[in-house]
């Protein structure tokens, strides 16, 4: 018996300071064919690489790695597989975004005080010009307000893939209600 099963990387990676990993691995071929006894082909829903270990990675990777056998007995089609990822250089931006009170139940005048946060994110070299204020949004939930809480979270709705948010400052805003 065979059947199609998909590959994963069994990987550990460190980079040098400012670097990061900016794509998912991929991995060519993404499946393997494994043939062998079918009560060891139920027990396999994924083939794993064998242990990689990369250290003060910064810049793009490729390489060539064997795949590992749960039995001895089963066969696959592929005996290595080639996995490759981005690297880029990270930069640390920040940006003033306006605060929209969102889930209103009342026609209610809200003031939120302060009106904007600063956000500060990490983003790739390479992406860095093309991340704008319009890619985010800052919200407080309106059921605060109706709970009488002192401060509203402020939380981010929507923000680009391709940042990873280090703080949203201030983290919380006072309200004034106008009747």
């Amino acid at each position: 018996k065979s059947k199609l099963v998909p590959i994963n990387a069994n990987m550990q990676a460190s980079f040098m300071p400012g670097y990061s990993i900016i794509s998912k691995p991929v991995i060519t071929p993404a499946y393997v064919t494994v043939t062998g006894d079918s009560s060891e082909l139920k027990a396999i829903d994924t083939v794993y690489t064998h242990l990689l270990n990369l250290k003060d990675v910064h810049e793009n990777f490729s390489t060539t790695i064997p795949l590992k056998k749960a039995y001895a007995s089963l066969s696959y089609n592929v005996k290595d597989v080639q996995l490759s990822f981005n690297v880029d250089r990270l930069t640390e931006a920040s940006i003033q975004l306006p605060v929209q009170v969102m889930h209103r139940t009342s026609d209610e005048k809200v003031k939120l005080l302060p009106p904007f946060v600063t956000v500060t994110y990490l983003v790739a070299m390479r992406d860095h010009e093309s991340i704008q204020p319009g890619l985010f949004k800052a919200i407080v939930n309106f059921k605060g307000i109706e709970e009488k809480q002192k401060t509203l979270a402020v939380e981010l709705s929507v923000k680009p893939s391709e940042v990873k948010i280090l703080k949203v400052e201030p983290s919380s805003v006072s309200y004034l209600i106008y009747k």
